[in-house]
C-alpha cells in the first residue's frame, strides 16, 4: 500500500471521528459556548488521535501498570493463604 493511500486513510478516518465528535455537540443540550469550547478542545488535540508511537506508550504504559498491579494483589493473596 502507498504511503499517500495510507495518509488518505487516515486523514479520511480523523474526519469521521471529528464529525461524529460535532454531531454530539449539536445534540448535546448543554449551554452553546460550553459545547463551543469542548469542540474546540477536541479538535486542538486532533494531532494526538492517530499519533500510533504515542499511543503505543500509553498502551504499553497502562498495560504495565495493570498486570504490576494485578500481581501484587495476586502476590499478596497467595502470601496470606501460605
Amino acid at each position: 500500500m502507498a504511503e499517500s493511500d495510507r495518509a488518505a486513510r487516515i486523514r479520511s478516518s480523523e474526519d469521521k471521528r471529528l464529525a461524529t465528535t460535532w454531531a454530539a455537540a449539536r445534540a448535546s443540550t448543554g449551554d452553546p459556548a460550553t459545547v463551543a469550547a469542548k469542540v474546540a478542545e477536541v479538535e486542538s488535540m486532533r494531532g494526538f488521535f492517530f499519533n500510533f508511537p504515542l499511543q503505543g506508550a500509553v498502551m504499553g504504559a497502562t498495560v504495565f501498570l495493570i498486570g504490576a498491579v494485578e500481581s501484587l494483589i495476586g502476590a499478596a493473596v497467595v502470601r496470606r493463604r501460605a
